[in-house]
């Protein structure tokens, strides 16, 4: 089972909202999880991380990872990169499915 979730907000960083969501769609079979968001000034920040959600974001500062938009993704590690991925035009990008990246 894979989960997806993503924020845009006019006030406010998105990155713990982004966490509580993919803890709330938390199962036990998932193996990987990440984020990412893109601050104000157009930085990148993109969190990845193995194990279940609400033990691996214990050890984050998410203060961190400024943004008022962002994405996230939680699922079962298949062997392919992470989730969410930075394109090469700037884009976070997450999906649910079987995919491959173009190098």
């Amino acid at each position: 089972m894979c989960g997806i979730i993503g924020i845009i907000a006019n006030k406010y960083d998105v990155v713990s909202h982004l966490f509580n969501g993919l803890v709330s769609q938390n199962y036990i079979a998932d193996t990987d999880f990440g984020a990412g968001t893109i601050g104000d000034d157009g930085g990148k920040h993109l969190i990845p991380r193995k194990g279940l959600v609400i033990y691996g974001v214990k050890d984050l500062k998410l203060k961190s990872y400024p943004g008022r938009s962002g994405v996230g993704h939680i699922g079962c590690n298949n062997g392919l990169a992470n989730q969410p991925v930075l394109l090469r035009n700037g884009i976070l990008l997450s999906i649910d499915g079987n995919w491959k990246l173009q190098q």
